[in-house]
C-alpha cells in the first residue's frame, strides 16, 4: 500500500470540501416543505450536501474515494453515488441498506490491485466506524469507541473509465456530517398495557420524502428489542400505491385494501400512531385514504405522563413539593413517607419514587431496606438490598432494584410482594450502578459495566395487558461513558440523563437520546442526585451540598437548598 499516505491525504481533501458544504448554521430539524400534488412524492433534499460526481480519467483509488464521499448526497435516491458505479451495479446497489458512520481522520485507501486482466481489480479501504444505521433505521453505537473494516470495491473498466462492479450496500457518512444528513424522527406504538405511545426512534435521510419512508417504517413494525412491549394497529397493513402526500402541515396516508377492514377502536390506534409519528417532521394533522377512498380516522387525544414541574424533595422540614423555601405537603403520603424514613429517622431515605397518582412511592433506605408506603400510611418492607443498590418505581407498582457488586443482580417486586430476581438477559453485565423505569413503564434504563465498558443500555419490559411482568428483552446498549455512571433519569419520553463523575467536584451530566446521540454538558458540582426537571429544562440536579439546579441550555441555574433526597416522579395526578 505505497500510497496509503496520498490517498488518505486525498480523503482529508474530500473531506475539508464536504465539510464546506455543510457549513454551520443549517437547520437540523423543522416542518415538512408543502408537498407536490397528491400521489408524487419527491425526494429532493430540502437543503443537502452536494457531492461531485466522477471526473474523467480518474484513477481506480479516486473512484473509490469519490464514490464513498457521494454516500453524503441521498438526494434522487443517491443518484451521483450510483455515477461512480458500474452500469448493471449501479441498478442493483441499495444505499438504504445502512449507514456507518466514520471517523473520517482514519479513512485509508489502498493502491489499486489488478485482476489477470488490467480492465479489472480491486481497491480496499479501511473504514473505522463509530456507529451504525441500519436498515430500519435504528441507530447502534460501537461500544468500544470505534470498529476497524477493511472493505474491498471491485472495479472495471467501462468505455475507458473505472468504475466500481461490487461493493457493499449501505452508504459511509462521515460522523461530523451525519446530522446534517440524516435526521431522527420517534415512530410511536402503544404500549401492552396502559394508555401511552412508546417511541421507537429511527433515522431517515433528511429529504422532502421523510415523511413517507417514516410511514414505511411504521407499518413495518416496532424494533426487536420493543416489539414484545408494544403493539400496532398495521399488522397487514401495507402502504397503498399514493404513498403519503403533504400539503403545508397535513399528511395524507394511503394504505393497503386490509385498512379498509379494521375496527373503529382499531383506526383511532392508527390515527394515534401516525399523528404521533408524523409529528417528529412537523406535521399537525392527518388523514387516510385506501383504495381512492377515505378512510375515516377519528380525532384522538394522547395520554402522556408529565410531572409535576415543581421539585418533590425530602428536607429536614419534611417530604413534599418545594417552592421557594416552603413544602407542599402530598396529602397522606407526605407524613407517610417522613414516617417511614425521614431525615431524623432511624434509617432515613437515601432514594425515593412516587407513583403518577402521588398514592404509593417506593423508598430505598441508608440500610439498604426497599420499602413501599401508601398515603394510607401502610408500610412494607419488600427486601433489603446489597451495597450500592438503585431502585426505581415503575406506573404498575412494581418496584426495580439492581446491585453493583460485581454481579448482574436485578429484582422486581410486584405490589403484592411477589420478588423476581433471575434477569437472564443481563448475564453479560458485571454489575448495575444505576437504573430507572421510564413513564409508560415498557423501558427500563440500566447503567453498569460490560466487558471493559461503561454502558448506558436500554432493556424491553414485557408485561400482559394487566401490566403484570412476563419478562425482558435483551439489553440494548444506545452509549458509553469514560466513567462510570451513579445517577440516571428519564427526563423526556426518549432521552435518558446520565450523571459521571469526572473529578474536582464536577460532574458531566450526560443526554443520551435512546436510539440516536448523547450530549454532553459540564456541571462545576458534584451530583447525587438527577430527575427530570421542567417543560423548559430537561434536568433538576442535586448537589452533594443539598442544593438544587435546572439546567438552561449550556448553564444551570440554582433553585432551592436544604434538600436531603431528590425524588423521582412517574406523573402528576389526571385533572
Amino acid at each position: 500500500m505505497r500510497a496509503l499516505h496520498r490517498i488518505a491525504a486525498a480523503a482529508a481533501a474530500v473531506a475539508a470540501v464536504l465539510g464546506l458544504a455543510a457549513c454551520a448554521g443549517l437547520p437540523t430539524t423543522g416542518y415538512v416543505e408543502p408537498g407536490d400534488q397528491v400521489g408524487v412524492v419527491s425526494d429532493d433534499a430540502r437543503w443537502q450536501i452536494t457531492p461531485d460526481g466522477p471526473v474523467e480519467g480518474a484513477s481506480a483509488e479516486a473512484i473509490v474515494l469519490g464514490f464513498l464521499g457521494a454516500g453524503e448526497g441521498p438526494a434522487d435516491d443517491w443518484a451521483t453515488a450510483r455515477e461512480f458505479l458500474s452500469d448493471d451495479f449501479a441498478k442493483t446497489w441499495d444505499p438504504s441498506a445502512g449507514v456507518t458512520i466514520e471517523s473520517i481522520n482514519d479513512r485509508v485507501v489502498g493502491d489499486f490491485s489488478p485482476d489477470e486482466s488490467a480492465d479489472a481489480g480491486s481497491v480496499t479501504a479501511r473504514i473505522t466506524a463509530t456507529a451504525t444505521v441500519d436498515a430500519m433505521g435504528a441507530y447502534h453505537p460501537v461500544t468500544d469507541g470505534s470498529r476497524v473494516d477493511q472493505v474491498q470495491f471491485q472495479l472495471v473498466r467501462e468505455d475507458g473509465e473505472w468504475r466500481i462492479s461490487s461493493a457493499p450496500d449501505g452508504v459511509v457518512v462521515q460522523s461530523e456530517n451525519f446530522r446534517t444528513i440524516f435526521a431522527s424522527a420517534a415512530l410511536a406504538f402503544p404500549a401492552v398495557a396502559g394508555d401511552q405511545y412508546v417511541p421507537d426512534v429511527r433515522w431517515v435521510p433528511d429529504t422532502a420524502g421523510q415523511a413517507q419512508r417514516l410511514v414505511e417504517l411504521l407499518l413495518g413494525g416496532p424494533s426487536p428489542w420493543l416489539a414484545a412491549s408494544v403493539t400496532t394497529a398495521f399488522d397487514g397493513i401495507e402502504l397503498g400505491s399514493r404513498g403519503v402526500s403533504i400539503d403545508d402541515t397535513s399528511a395524507t396516508v394511503d394504505l393497503s385494501s386490509a385498512a379498509r377492514d379494521t375496527t373503529s377502536d382499531a383506526r383511532a390506534v392508527m390515527a394515534g400512531q401516525l399523528q404521533q409519528t408524523l409529528a417528529s417532521v412537523g406535521v399537525t394533522s392527518v388523514s387516510a385514504t385506501s383504495g381512492g377512498s377515505r378512510l375515516a380516522l377519528p380525532n384522538v387525544t394522547v395520554q402522556t405522563a408529565t410531572p409535576d414541574a415543581r421539585a418533590l424533595v425530602l428536607t429536614e422540614d419534611g417530604f413534599g413539593f418545594l417552592g421557594g423555601s416552603d413544602l407542599t405537603d402530598i396529602d397522606g403520603l407526605s407524613d407517610a413517607v417522613v414516617e417511614a424514613a425521614g431525615v431524623s429517622s432511624p434509617d432515613p431515605a437515601v432514594q425515593i419514587s412516587v407513583s403518577a397518582d402521588q398514592q404509593t412511592a417506593a423508598i430505598l433506605t441508608k440500610s439498604g431496606a426497599i420499602r413501599r408506603v401508601t398515603a394510607d400510611g401502610e408500610v412494607t418492607t419488600q427486601m433489603t438490598a446489597s451495597d450500592g443498590a438503585s431502585i426505581a418505581l415503575d406506573p404498575f407498582g412494581y418496584t426495580w432494584a439492581g446491585w453493583d457488586d460485581g454481579s448482574s443482580n436485578l429484582a422486581y417486586i410486584a405490589p403484592d410482594g411477589t420478588t423476581m430476581t433471575s434477569a437472564p438477559t443481563l448475564e453479560e453485565y458485571s454489575g448495575i450502578t444505576t437504573l430507572e423505569v421510564s413513564r409508560d413503564g415498557m423501558r427500563l434504563a440500566i447503567a453498569g459495566r460490560l466487558g471493559d465498558d461503561d454502558v448506558i443500555s436500554i432493556v424491553g419490559i414485557q408485561r400482559d395487558a394487566d401490566g403484570v411482568v412476563t419478562g425482558l428483552s435483551d439489553p440494548m446498549v444506545v452509549g458509553t461513558t469514560d466513567e462510570p455512571v451513579h445517577q440516571i433519569g428519564w427526563v423526556t419520553d426518549r432521552i435518558v440523563a446520565a450523571a459521571v463523575e469526572t473529578g474536582d467536584d464536577r460532574t458531566s451530566v450526560v443526554e443520551q437520546t435512546v436510539g440516536g446521540l448523547a450530549e454532553r454538558i459540564s456541571a462545576p458540582f458534584e451530583v447525587v442526585g438527577l430527575a427530570y426537571g421542567n417543560p423548559t429544562s430537561n434536568e433538576r440536579v442535586l448537589t452533594s451540598d443539598g442544593d438544587l439546579y435546572v439546567r438552561r441550555t449550556t448553564t444551570w441555574l440554582r433553585s432551592g437548598g436544604g434538600v436531603v433526597v431528590l425524588a423521582t416522579q412517574l406523573g402528576a395526578p389526571a385533572e
